[in-house]
């Protein structure tokens, strides 16, 4: 069996992340928004090359603000590329360790899972041996084995 990873998260790492996220928490998600699916679909939405148009056409703003409509409050688009600006960084960062902790996760399972499988299926050929205390073993996760049903 091959480990992959063996990670470790002492107390003091555990209340050091959690008091690291509950830090972002604080300043972050307050200025937060969340959308349905249905809001999500309706949005415009910013890839690389409209970014760039963005950001162009905000400086065309400035620079020749006769040209804005009437109704555009060009200070709200000022706002909001700089919280494009502003997120971008955090986003990459979020994903790059969300990434990294849903892969360790999955690696961390299924090595957790394996070995339970190797330890039941030598308890079940103990239970077919007549092997003492294994058969207890054996009924207890034989009633727990995922897809088995009571």
């Amino acid at each position: 069996m091959t480990n992959l990873i063996q990670l470790e998260i002492t107390a003091e790492e555990q209340t050091q992340i959690s008091e690291a996220f509950a830090t972002i928490e604080t300043l972050l998600l307050p200025k937060l928004k969340t959308l349905t699916v249905d809001e999500r679909k309706e949005l415009l939405k910013m890839g690389d090359k409209s970014f760039a148009f963005t950001t162009k056409a905000l400086d065309y703003t400035k620079q020749q603000p006769e040209f804005a409509p009437a109704f555009m409050d060009v200070n709200d688009f000022k706002i909001d590329l700089e919280a494009v600006n502003s997120l971008r960084p955090i986003q990459n960062k979020i994903a790059k360790i969300a990434n990294a902790v849903d892969d360790s996760l999955m690696i961390s399972g299924s090595e957790a899972y394996s070995a339970a499988l190797m330890y039941y299926n030598n308890v079940k050929m103990g239970a077919k041996s007549n092997i003492p205390g294994a058969k207890g073993i054996y009924d207890d996760l034989k009633a727990r084995f995922p897809g088995k049903r009571n």
